[in-house]
């Protein structure tokens, strides 16, 4: 839960602006959520699924291929929502294995842009109580 909506969002804003386009827009990224507990990390990328697709983008996307490559014990995953308000433990969201992207066990394909593309019924579909249990699972 954020506590202070205000300050995370002009937290974002004044991270995202560090590195700019010549227009002025933001072209830094993020990656959304890293827990670690010894040499176990659990890293997320959320994305909002549109038509039944969600993109990451290609630049994320080869940060996390080489993030996932380097660590001993790395749990990605990437997760998606068809809304952002929904917040409460037993609303469902879609997730997919990293590494299951990686090894092509799961279905992906890639825009013209060179985006990673996943369709959410290729995707796990669990409540965010569960999906917070696994990753809790995942650090222990």
């Amino acid at each position: 839960m954020i506590r202070n909506p205000e300050l995370f969002a002009r937290a974002s804003e004044w991270s995202a602006g560090l590195i700019t386009y010549p227009n002025g827009y933001p072209r830094a990224t993020d990656l959304d959520s890293i827990s670690q507990a010894g040499e176990k990390f659990v890293v997320i990328e959320a994305k909002r699924i549109f038509m039944e697709d969600l993109a990451v983008p290609r630049g994320q996307f080869m940060v996390l291929s080489e993030l996932h490559r380097q660590l001993k014990q790395p749990h990605f995953s990437i997760v998606g929502t068809y809304g952002y308000d929904m917040c409460k433990p037993e609303d469902i969201m879609y997730y997919a294995d990293f590494k299951k992207i990686l090894t092509k066990e799961i279905p992906h394909s890639y825009d013209k842009y060179g985006n990673l593309v996943l369709n959410v019924k290729n995707m796990i579909p669990i409540s965010r109580r569960g999906f917070s249990a696994i990753c809790d699972n995942n650090l222990k």
